[in-house]
């Protein structure tokens, strides 16, 4: 796969409990050219504070599902990201399906891979799911824009309404 134009290339922040795992995935990001930098974070407290503390946002959260020894899940801390980025891309790596997974599926822009994971699958994946994102981004800011076009038209005929209502009554015999 070729590798991401430089300005293209990501800040990734990978939230995993295992090394092994964090280090095979941040090496095939960076064998392929996708990430810049990437924050790695062992448990999801961590990564939360980073998240509300720092003012440089990842392009792209991989989250595992399952942390052995935080008692929280992946899908538990969805809620806060979302606090701090709501439409920031978050892929979830699991092992496991079910359930969880259902849960996660409530929230916009998040998406899961499971694992066992190949470097040609995860690629693929982060290239789809940032592509959707750009694509929903773009539709959001379109829509927002229209918004404000309709506010803006309310207000004018609010305006004129108001304006023709004071003449008639201006006119009308007392």
């Amino acid at each position: 796969m070729e590798p991401l134009q430089e300005a293209d290339r990501l800040l990734v922040a990978l939230v995993d409990d295992e090394p092994r795992i964090r280090a095979m995935v941040a090496e095939i990001l960076h064998d392929a050219g996708v990430a810049d930098s990437i924050l790695e974070f062992e448990e999801p407290m961590a990564f939360l504070e980073h998240l509300k503390g720092e003012a440089e946002t990842p392009d792209l959260i991989l989250l595992d599902v399952h942390f052995a020894n935080s008692g929280l899940t992946g899908v538990d801390v969805l809620p806060f990201i979302r606090e701090e980025q709501p439409y920031l891309p978050v892929i979830l790596l699991t092992g496991m399906e079910g359930e969880l997974i259902d849960d996660a599926q409530d929230f916009d822009q998040v998406y899961f891979i499971p694992k066992p994971v190949t470097p040609e699958h995860l690629l693929r994946m982060i290239r789809f799911y940032l592509g959707v994102g750009k694509k929903s981004a773009k539709r959001w800011a379109e829509l927002s824009e229209n918004l404000e076009e309709h506010k803006e038209l309310i207000g004018v005929l609010e305006e004129e309404l108001a304006m023709s209502e004071s003449a008639i009554g201006a006119s009308s015999p007392s």
